[in-house]
């Protein structure tokens, strides 16, 4: 598999790229949260995020936190407490992948 940039550079667009096949327009693809990345150099929009639900989310582990001061919650031993929590890949929305399904595309089992 080989692997590609996430950014060509000036006048090196990808095909996915040139056909606009890109995250924020991926039927897969959903926002995460209004929070965006400043505008970088070069680019027309700041990046805003999102998660791409393709396939099933994949089961992360993080520190159990409290609710209240946000310090890591430990058991009795004073070791710190990890739950599993299912999480989906995060993208900006202007990536791309090689699975770019339409937004408007019709499965084909309806045609």
């Amino acid at each position: 598999m080989k692997l590609q940039p996430l950014s060509s550079g000036p006048g090196l667009l990808t095909e996915s790229e040139e056909a606009g096949e890109r995250c924020e327009l991926c039927r897969f693809w959903r926002q995460a949260a209004a929070e965006t990345q400043p505008k970088q150099p070069g680019a027309s929009d700041p990046i805003v995020f999102g998660i791409c639900c393709r396939y099933p989310p994949f089961m992360s582990s993080k520190p159990s936190v409290h609710p209240i001061s946000g310090q890591p919650q430990k058991d009795a031993a004073g070791q710190i407490i990890v739950s599993p929590f299912p999480m989906w890949p995060i993208t900006g929305n202007v990536e791309w992948c090689g699975e770019f399904k339409s937004e408007t595309a019709v499965p084909a089992s309806r045609q």
